[in-house]
Formats: C-alpha cells, structure tokens, sequence
C-alpha cells in the first residue's frame, strides 16, 4: 500500500529505499548484486531462497542475473537476508526504473532542499499528479518557469522530462510518486485534503522561500491598474465540503508568510459557483501595504517575470493600497466567532464599536460565507462559524 512518508522521518533522515513502492525498480552495480546473492546463497539454496521470498526459481535467477530489475519492497527482503544494510545498498544502486520504463539515477537518501520544497509548492500551483498513473505534469504560460520546473526535476530526481511542449511537460510516474511521499496533493485538486507538510514549517529559511515563491508563482494575482486598492492576491478553488480543508491551507500559507516577517490578511471566502452540478468556494488571502509589499518582494519574489516586474512596478509608485486596520479587524472578529457563538454586542464592546457597526461587519462576513448567524428573540443574534 502506497503510504507518505512521515515528516519526521524526512526531516531527519529524508527518503530511503525502504519508503519507496513497488513502482520503484532498482538496477543493483554487478559487484554489489553478486555480493548480495552470494551472501543469500551461503544460506539459503536456490529453493529455499525462492520460497522465503515466495517467488518462482525463475524469477529469482532473472533478479540474480540482473535480466529483472528488482522492485523495491523485494530488494528490502533480500537485504534482510543477506544481512546487508540498506545505507550500503544505496550507495551501489545504479539506476531506478518505473514501471513504465522511464529511469532515474536519483542518489539515496533523499533530503529536504530548496528545489524539492519548489517542485511541492508548484504541486499546489499549476502541477499536477495524476491518480491512476502518477504522473506528474505542469504547465504555465511563463517559459522560465517551465525551464526552471525541467532543472529541478533533472537535479533533484536525476531524470529527463518524457514530453515537453513550449508551455507544458509530463514526467514519469517516479516523479510522481516521490512528491507524494513528501506531501504533495494528487489527483483532483478541487477534493484535496492536503496541507503545507510540517517539513516545510520547520525547515530553513531558504526552504521556506522556495515553497513561497512557487506558490505565489502559480496561484498569485497582481492588482494593480485596474484596482483602487493594490495588493498581491492568492487564491484557490475547492470543492464547497472541502471548504475546511481550504481554510486550512490558507492559512498555514499565511503563517509561513509571517515567519519571514511579512503580514497577511484573510483567509476568506471570495464566492461560490456551480459548475457540473457540483459547488465549488473560491478563497483568498492577500497582501497589501506599501512596506509590506516591498519586504514580500526582498524575501520572497517571484520567478515568473511578469509578476516580478509588475510588483518592481507597484512599490516603486505613489498606489493606494488596502488599508490594514479595517481588514485586520474583519479578521480578529472571525478569529472570536471561530472560538464560539458570539452576540453582535458583545463584539462590539470587544472591538470598541457601535453595535450597528459590529452588525455591518458581522453581515460582511455573511455574505462571504464565513460566518451564520441564528436569532434567538427579537433583540440577541448570535454568530458561529460556517
């Protein structure tokens, strides 16, 4: 059964050959694999060793051979009984095959980076892995970032691309399967569950940086010229029961966003659309305020080109921007609704308001399918969260 990796285990050891699936086929260096089945066969006879692995003779003597490559699950066995250590077995494999035939020659363990921590970002941008193949593809219009997405994939995995077109390339099913393990979402995205994996919380500050900006690459919108208010906008469309699940990563973005210094509004809910009799929420989280924009551009940046020079542009002017203070608050009331039903009075005595205008932003929040509310008698309502 295809599992991912723990985030404890990749922070402190990365990915071994014991956490690889049988997608993963292993080409063995002669001198290692002859050392391998010698230590068996002092053992075991050719019998007994096919019948503890519980596979045919034949195919035990195309694994001896090196004919078959060996799936990894099966290679773990016969360390095991030849008593040999996996960290020796790593540094002797030669190549990692899939099942479809594409081959990789990807150096075990593999650890936490800067260019791991992009590809998983653009896994929630405009990557995608497929649910029955595995295959990971991307696409954007930007080509420096297409390229840019080919020389991770070929330093970090040490394979080549299988189909590249101007805006768009498909990688084989060991890509796929790796950045699963890691944490990234497969599928589709619209029923995602998927959370920033704490590898990325607690790795460094370059790591962060990496998973930030490929993020924002993809799924970020500059409003500039044609919008009083300037700010960088991130959003995501989830299906409406995912609603939650979105909530989350949003926000789990937002903090990521604020261990580097940067302040950030929202989440919140943008609006709700049906398309093929299913409803989908959009959310949003954005940045805003001339200073905070600037430190957003010197930590963080984008790869993609045309964001880069549109937010070159956008600090570098006398724009009006999103005021913090209002939208700050529309926050911290949702955060006080999120703990518990609350009254609009007891809201505004807490912010230090009228009560109409504690309603106000009581109903704001409604209508963007953050907050219900219930009436109790003529003169109590009270709020809870969606």
């Amino acid at each position: 059964m295809f599992k991912m990796i723990s985030n404890d285990d990749f922070i402190n050891s990365g990915i071994h050959l014991n956490n690889l699936s049988e997608a993963f086929h292993i080409e063995l260096k002669q001198p290692f694999r002859n050392k391998l089945f010698n230590k068996i066969e002092k053992k075991f006879n050719y019998k007994k060793a096919s019948e503890s692995l519980k596979i045919s003779f034949s195919h035990y003597y195309h694994l001896k051979s090196g004919r078959y490559a060996i799936k990894a699950p099966m290679l773990i066995k016969l360390l095991k009984l030849a008593k040999i250590r996996v960290k020796e077995c790593e540094r002797n494999i030669a190549l990692i095959k899939s099942n479809r035939g594409s081959k990789a020659k990807l150096v075990l363990p593999l650890k936490p980076s800067p260019e791991l921590a992009s590809l998983l970002g653009h896994c929630f941008g405009d990557g995608s892995i497929t649910f029955l193949k595995r295959e990971f593809h991307y696409m954007n219009t930007d080509e420096n970032l297409v390229e840019k997405v080919k020389y991770y994939i070929k330093r970090v995995f040490g394979i080549e691309i299988i189909q590249a077109k101007k805006n768009r390339i498909t990688c084989s099913t060991l890509v796929g399967e790796l950045l699963i393990l890691i944490g990234a979402p497969f599928g589709d995205k619209l029923r995602s569950e998927k959370n920033v994996p704490k590898w990325i919380y607690h790795g460094t500050v370059e790591i962060r940086k990496a998973f930030l900006r490929a993020v924002f690459d993809d799924g970020s919108v500059l409003r500039t010229k044609k919008y009083a208010s300037k700010n960088i906008n991130l959003h995501f469309a989830r299906y409406s029961s995912k609603k939650e699940n979105l909530r989350k990563l949003l926000t789990s973005i937002k903090k990521l966003l604020r261990s580097l210094g940067i302040r950030v509004l929202g989440p919140y809910q943008r609006s709700t659309y049906s398309k093929k009799g299913r409803t989908r929420c959009v959310m949003y989280i954005l940045i805003s305020d001339r200073e905070n924009m600037k430190r957003f551009l010197k930590k963080v940046g984008f790869f993609h080109r045309a964001k880069l020079d549109k937010l070159r542009e956008l600090v570098g002017r006398d724009y009006s921007y999103t005021k913090f203070g209002h939208e700050a608050e529309m926050n911290d009331i949702l955060d006080m609704v999120s703990k518990g039903d609350i009254s609009t009075l007891e809201i505004a005595e807490y912010f230090n308001i009228s009560r109409k205008a504690a309603y106000k932003r009581l109903r704001k929040l409604e209508k963007q399918g953050c907050v219900s509310r219930k009436k109790i008698r003529s003169n109590l309502v009270l709020w809870r969260i969606i």
